[in-house]
């Protein structure tokens, strides 16, 4: 009963994230909503009467690595063997990024301003 109560609370206090949107949009008209937990994906599927939540994955942790590398080296003139001391500190704290793309583009920009060892150290350990 309690449970049932503080659930309908939330819903309809979540309901007001809809409340800017039109009844209905345009022929054709989509939002795309996303979260990082299911059960707020839950809940507002209940809140706009919608069963259908597409789960999608991290990347795989070398395309994780790829884009995190690729930002972090953004602009760097030298060959890509340069910088093994801070691709290998990148590969061995990646698993800490969980496949998110945008975690590792932030975290590539934030490593790309100090191409220092003891920077990226840092920062990596600073994550999570």
């Amino acid at each position: 009963m309690i449970f049932r109560r503080r659930m309908r609370r939330r819903i309809k206090a979540n309901g007001r994230i809809c409340s800017p949107l039109p009844a209905s949009g345009g022929f054709g008209s989509k939002i795309l909503v996303t979260t990082r937990t299911e059960s707020s994906a839950l809940m507002l599927a209940n809140v706009i009467k919608n069963e259908e939540i597409f789960k999608l994955e991290g990347l795989e942790e070398d395309e994780c690595l790829q884009l995190l590398n690729s930002h972090a080296f953004a602009g760097v003139e030298n060959p890509p063997n340069d910088h093994k001391k801070l691709r290998t500190i990148a590969g061995e704290s990646v698993k800490k990024l969980l496949g998110s793309p945008l975690a590792a583009k932030v975290i590539g920009g934030v490593l790309k301003d100090n191409l220092d060892e003891r920077h990226w150290r840092t920062v990596l350990e600073a994550i999570y």
